[in-house]
């Protein structure tokens, strides 16, 4: 399965077009990140003027890009559970509305409870946690003690699960083709924790940390963006190839759904 997923972007004809198109959306991504920082690190007021309408297409264009990349992602999610080709990226419509679909998922399952996590530990760590502020310090001191570290290890452990469940979530959406069909539980967590699943996963892990690492050390280049895409959609497809394997009868919706 790493030897399909790694050539996976380049098995149809015309996947210049599609890696290039891939590329520029990263570009994108990158210098709308990269002006929105800075503008904001400048500690600028909002007027109208020339620099703040650059800002605000460069949001707009940033975020119109992450939509559409996620859209496609759920695109390359289906080829890899049906074993197909490189998808396009036409429909250009059907990219978007897929693409906001993947944003909701990943801001129930990976967003929310991040910020949730985040609040817990953090004044766990501070000693507030359900402590009057003149006991705060008092609190603190035992912020580190062995009940403090194993709350701060179990919050991180909770925020892997639900960001490896929510991968899961994402194929049966990809799958399904509805959104809701990503929060049903009990078929989420059955196909998440199946070995053919995870084992996809894992393939995702190690291609993206490596390829990604690259490219990301070659964005000064331009070539960095095209290879981190071409490790994304390789990554992506052996997360569908694992779903798209998987014996749980839950995994698979009938077609008539």
């Amino acid at each position: 399965m790493l030897g399909d997923a790694l050539v996976f972007p380049t098995n149809r004809s015309g996947w210049q077009k599609t890696v290039g198109a891939g590329g520029l959306l990263l570009a994108v991504v990158y210098l709308g990140s990269v002006g929105v920082y800075r503008f904001v690190s400048w500690g600028r007021s909002i007027a109208v003027d020339s620099v703040t309408i650059a800002v605000v297409l460069a949001g707009g264009g940033l975020v119109l890009s992450v939509v559409a990349l996620a859209g496609y992602h759920v695109r390359v999610l289906r080829s890899g559970i049906a074993d197909s080709v490189l998808p396009s990226f036409r429909p250009v419509g059907g990219l978007f509305s897929t693409g906001v679909g993947l944003c909701v998922i990943v801001f129930v399952y990976v967003v929310v409870p991040a910020v949730v996590l985040g609040w817990l530990v953090g004044a766990l760590v501070s000693g507030t946690l359900g402590f009057p502020v003149e006991e705060a310090s008092r609190a603190s001191a035992t912020a580190f003690s062995p009940a403090g570290q194993a709350g701060v290890l179990t919050a991180a452990l909770v925020a892997v699960v639900l960001a490896y469940v929510s991968m899961a979530a994402t194929a049966r959406f990809a799958h399904d083709g509805r959104v809701r069909s990503a929060f049903a539980v009990r078929p989420v967590v059955g196909s998440a924790f199946t070995s053919e699943f995870f084992v996809g996963c894992v393939l995702w892990s190690g291609i993206v940390l490596v390829l990604g690492v690259v490219g990301t050390a070659l964005v000064s280049v331009v070539v960095g963006l095209f290879l981190v895409f071409h490790a994304t959609v390789a990554g992506t497809y052996a997360v569908g190839r694992g779903y798209g394997k998987c014996d749980d009868a839950t995994a698979r919706p009938s077609a008539g759904r």
